[in-house]
């Protein structure tokens, strides 16, 4: 599985917001505005439950996809722009539809006193 970093995470976020343009190197500055967020970001999203990212350095690229816009809503004020919840509650909703997509055989366990059966 595909995943993405945090200094990924940091560059399409201020890509995302219009900060810098595609490419182009954020300043120390942009960065550690956006880097500062992310860790109470991911704590917050995993203790109401919405997803779980243990380690910034490895997110998964459809977590990724929308984390992106999360955390530019997240640290839009911080440069001078208006925070868009229809875009959270959009992505909040997707990252949820993503966790509870739980593959189905995951989750099954092979009882060996039932010989072929699954429980």
């Amino acid at each position: 599985m595909a995943t993405k970093t945090q200094t990924e995470l940091i560059q399409a976020t201020l890509e995302e917001l219009l900060v810098i343009g595609n490419g182009e190197t954020p300043t120390a500055e942009e960065s550690d505005v956006v880097e500062r967020r992310i860790v109470p970001l991911l704590d917050d999203l995993s203790l109401r439950g919405v997803v779980h990212v243990p380690d910034p350095d490895e997110i998964e690229a459809a977590v990724f996809r929308h984390l992106v816009p999360l955390l530019a809503q997240d640290c839009a004020p911080s440069f001078g722009k208006r925070a868009d919840y229809s875009v959270l509650a959009y992505a909040e909703d997707q990252l949820r539809t993503i966790t509870s997509r739980v593959d189905v055989d995951s989750r099954l366990t092979f009882d060996s006193r039932l010989p072929g059966l699954w429980r």
